[in-house]
Parts: structure tokens; C-alpha cells; sequence
């Protein structure tokens, strides 16, 4: 069941319904950890939210303060059909046409992504494009981001198991994948893109799921994108708000 509800110039539309190893070569030097800014930049989105539809509609609980669980992929309790739900809240500062899901972290310490990570708890994702106000790039979006200069944010409530086995589906075991992008020798600064297969592709491909290694950073990770058309379909709930500009 599909609807819109407009109010106080915000647009809410809601989808309810069912649904040879070789090593990796890369100078260290230029490499740059983010942890901290997405951080700060976590906190402040779901300080927005909570004055948003968008935590009304999913009958918010508890925003989850203790690290030990926050770690475990939990960062707010939701209520859906009367059960309570553990939601990871992913958002990120620009409208981008995809999202991306990590299948292997740290490179140095062999972290499994959140996605697959069988110790993360996160059973829903909360999908969030936030576009800031004067902002001309996602990292500047992040760094300027306060609860008062959002044009427009859009957000999307996705089954974790759900969206998996549509990855799965395009892509297989996600651990096999990851050892196979692990195993290619790479010199570049660039994220290094993949097909379906694992290999690497040099061109900028146009297929809907594929995976990225982030070269550029110092963890090396491994995603994979997932285009914004996709996580539509699989979105039970799908809010659309505009705010200002």
C-alpha cells in the first residue's frame, strides 16, 4: 500500500506492504580514516530525525545511547506490527543516486563488514539522504550539517535479511566475494570497482548491485552499491521531506 501525506511543508510518501592470494598494494601515507567525522555526523542526523514524521511513523521506543550497543548495529528501538525492531540508522549528506554496504572493514585487523558481520544485531536499516544547504559535495555536506540547514532529506526502512538476499541474489556468497576482491594486487588511490564475478572492471559500470573497494582510505573497505531504484523496492516504509531551499 502506497501513500502520500503532506504537512507543514513536509512530504511524507510510505510504502507498507511485503517485501592465489596477492597482496593489496596501496601507499599508506595519503590514506585517511573517517570514523570520527561520520560520527558526529551520526548524532547530529538523528537528532533531526527525531523532530522529523519519519521517527513518529516508526514508533520510536529508544534512541540507543550505550556504545555496546550501538556497536552491535543498534541505534534506535522501532515498533512495526505491534513487534519491537532493532534499526542501524545509515544516512549520509547528499542525494546521491546509491547507497553502499559494507561486506569487509578494517583490511589490518580482517573485520567483517556490518552487513554480514554475524555479531551486528541490526534486523531493519533506516536509509537516509540528507541535502545540506550550501553544501557542494558529501564530505562538505557531512562537516556543515546542523538540525537547521537540511533542504530536503529522503529516507527508506529496509529488512537487513531482505535487502542481503537481493545482493546475494546478483552477486553470491558475499565472504567468497571478498576474498576474491582481497586476492587482486591494486595500485591506485581510486575506488576500484567490481563486477558480479569479482573481477575488476575499469570502466564506471552501470549495474544496478556491485562491489567497491575504497582504496583511498587507510581501512580499505569493501562495499557494495546498491542504486537508489533498488532500495526503493525493497523499502517498506519510503519518506520523502522537504524542508527548506
Amino acid at each position: 500500500m502506497d501513500f502520500n501525506k503532506r504537512e507543514n511543508n513536509h512530504t511524507y510518501k510510505l510504502n507498507l506492504g511485503n517485501r592465489t592470494s596477492r597482496s593489496i598494494h596501496s601507499s599508506q601515507s595519503n590514506k585517511r580514516t573517517n570514523w570520527v567525522g561520520d560520527k558526529a555526523f551520526e548524532e547530529t542526523s538523528i537528532q533531526y530525525l527525531q523532530n522529523t514524521n519519519i521517527f513518529k511513523d516508526m514508533n520510536i521506543q529508544e534512541i540507543v545511547k550505550d556504545r555496546d550497543r550501538q556497536l552491535r548495529g543498534i541505534d534506535v528501538i522501532a515498533q512495526l506490527y505491534g513487534q519491537d525492531i532493532k534499526v542501524d540508522i545509515k544516512s549520509i549528506a547528499s542525494q546521491l543516486p546509491t547507497f553502499c554496504f559494507e561486506i569487509s572493514g578494517n583490511i589490518n585487523t580482517s573485520q567483517k563488514g556490518w552487513l554480514i558481520n554475524p555479531d551486528v544485531e541490526t534486523e531493519y536499516y533506516l536509509i537516509v539522504y540528507h541535502e545540506i544547504i550550501g553544501a557542494s559535495s558529501y564530505r562538505q555536506g557531512k562537516a556543515l550539517m546542523t538540525q537547521d540547514n537540511v533542504a530536503e532529506t529522503e529516507a527508506m526502512l529496509i529488512n537487513k535479511e531482505t535487502l542481503k538476499k537481493e545482493i546475494e541474489r546478483h552477486l553470491g556468497d558475499l565472504e567468497i566475494l571478498v576474498d576474491k576482491i582481497r586476492a587482486y594486487e591494486i595500485h591506485q588511490k581510486s575506488a576500484a570497482r567490481f563486477n558480479e564475478k569479482g573481477e575488476l572492471v575499469k570502466n564506471r559500470n552501470r549495474m544496478n548491485i556491485y562491489p567497491v573497494l575504497s582504496c583511498g582510505l587507510y581501512e580499505q573497505p569493501i562495499n557494495i552499491v546498491v542504486r537508489k531504484e533498488v532500495l526503493k523496492e525493497l523499502a517498506i516504509m519510503h519518506w520523502i521531506i522537504h524542508d527548506k531551499g
